[in-house]
């Protein structure tokens, strides 16, 4: 859309989510926590109405170490409950300090301040996604890359240049649509197998409702027997693709094999992408059937030192669990 029109769906879109979050617990709790400061700002309304552009805002990011900044000639929605509005702000060491008139903030500014003209840019608070996964969003930037694969053969390939590169045991990506592929099929589990017999392969389709392992992976994941979604060929043996409960109990294995390091550092590479892309609260959906609780548990420990507020949901449907856990909330997909 026109930015005019995409600006107009933004703030309606922050409008409805500042009821649902302006009470949080956690966001009351740490709203003024010093933290790095994304704004969104929308490019100036000067195109022909005819022109369309793929993106309507620009980013800045403010760190803390940045002493002091005024930014003026705006128009700043600060979607407070009066929905009040200003031309100009202060920010100093990596907070909004003060928000009001071009004169007032002027008034209040140092000399030696950096000064930010926005030239009746809009400026809009920081966005609210509430539907990520943030464990398996940071996971994804260690995988191997299959999301763009166009048939087996790059996908093969893809694993084994990543093997090269890559030392650990265990080999994963997530992305791969066989639908997009001319072959219209995974790789097979022999297939994985010629690739390596001796490191774990598990590799995850777009969807996240199947996978598909090698031998070795197979044989880590113990699948109880009877159970639903293990695919075989006309032979009955297993073709390396899994679904359904095979899959789940797959993908909570696979997780269970990714050490705690990892996802913190996965969380921390979530949270900085949302960041830049102007989100600066996130709805967590984590654990659950299609992933594995501890995903949930570890953020619990280390959502505080992220540098933006996360809302964790336990994706389970164990209300007793979560009762006895104190948790406020749960749900998920």
């Amino acid at each position: 859309h026109p930015p005019d029109h995409h600006a107009l769906r933004c703030v309606q879109y922050l409008h409805f989510q500042r009821g649902r979050y302006q009470n949080s617990p956690h966001v009351q709790r740490n709203r003024n926590k010093i933290r790095s400061l994304t704004l969104s700002f929308q490019r100036a309304a000067t195109l022909d109405q005819k022109e369309w552009w793929p993106f309507c805002f620009m980013q800045l990011k403010i760190e803390k170490s940045e002493s002091s900044m005024l930014v003026k000639n705006g128009h700043i929605i600060t979607c407070d409950a009066n929905d009040t509005s200003a031309e100009a702000m202060i920010i100093r060491n990596g907070k909004i300090e003060a928000i009001g008139s071009n004169d007032e903030m002027a008034s209040r500014s140092d000399s030696d301040e950096k000064v930010l003209d926005l030239k009746g840019r809009t400026v809009l608070p920081g966005f609210i996604d509430s539907h990520a996964h943030m464990t398996q969003t940071g996971l994804n930037k260690f995988g191997v890359k299959i999301d763009d694969v166009r048939s087996v053969q790059e996908m093969l390939d893809a694993i084994s240049r990543h093997m090269s590169e890559e030392k650990s045991e265990l080999i994963f990506g997530i992305g791969y649509d066989d639908a997009k592929m001319v072959d219209k099929r995974p790789p097979t589990i022999d297939e994985l197998d010629a690739i390596s017999t001796e490191r774990f392969i598990w590799m995850g389709r777009i969807d996240a409702h199947s996978c598909v392992v090698n031998t070795k992976m197979l044989e880590h994941l113990d699948i109880p027997e009877g159970t639903l979604g293990v695919d075989l060929d006309e032979n009955g043996k297993p073709t390396g693709v899994l679904r359904a409960r095979a899959n789940s109990h797959a993908r909570k294995i696979y997780l269970e094999m990714i050490s705690d390091e990892m996802r913190a550092k996965a969380l921390h590479i979530a949270a900085e992408e949302a960041l830049s892309q102007g989100v600066t609260t996130l709805g967590a959906l984590e654990g659950g059937p299609l992933f594995n609780d501890r995903d949930f548990y570890f953020l619990e420990t280390i959502q505080d030192e992220l540098p933006l507020d996360v809302e964790p949901y336990f994706q389970t449907t164990d209300v007793d669990l979560v009762i006895k856990k104190g948790l406020n909330r749960m749900g998920g997909c």
